[in-house]
């Protein structure tokens, strides 16, 4: 008998994925996150801004740019998208792309989100971690930084294969 597991050799981990918060911001259990993180809620506002950090695992070969092209097309089907800008560099030496966009939600209005999305080949695999922080519109000035330095912490370690 051959025994498999996972972790492992050939079922390698996913990476280990940390950020930095500052002081103010909480833990939020939030099932489809891998990490999210929230500013501490303030009686009256409709929104309270938010981190959450995603891990998709694709094959290998899948590359950033097919990442880019996913994210894209999920960010201008938002309702009233305007773009904020977008770019592309490393970020720890991960292949990195950012991109921010406007747009109105139904409930609480406009929304700001700055998402960074970073590829990291990962034995047979590449793991893709894409990092969402939104604020809203009316507080843009003073959230959309504290967002922004978050996402810079953000550090995508692969562990080396377990034998």
């Amino acid at each position: 008998m051959t025994r498999n597991e996972y972790p492992g050799a050939v079922f390698v981990g996913p990476p280990s994925i940390a950020l930095e918060t500052p002081d103010g911001w909480t833990p939020l259990i939030n099932p489809d996150a891998a990490i999210a993180v929230i500013r501490v809620p303030v009686e009256g506002e409709p929104f309270t801004p938010n981190v959450v950090v995603q891990h998709l695992r694709f094959p290998g070969g899948y590359s950033l740019d097919q990442a880019i092209v996913a994210v894209d097309s999920a960010l201008d089907s938002l309702d009233e998208v305007q773009d904020g800008g977008r770019d592309a560099g490393e970020q720890f030496g991960v292949p990195t792309y950012i991109r921010e966009v406007g747009f109105r939600h139904p409930d609480v209005g406009t929304l700001i989100q700055h998402v960074r999305v970073l590829a990291v080949q990962n034995g047979p695999y590449v793991d893709v971690v894409q990092v969402t922080g939104t604020v809203a519109g009316n507080v843009v000035l003073e959230d959309l930084p504290l967002v922004r330095s978050i996402a810079d912490s953000v550090d995508v370690t692969v562990s080396a294969a377990v034998s």
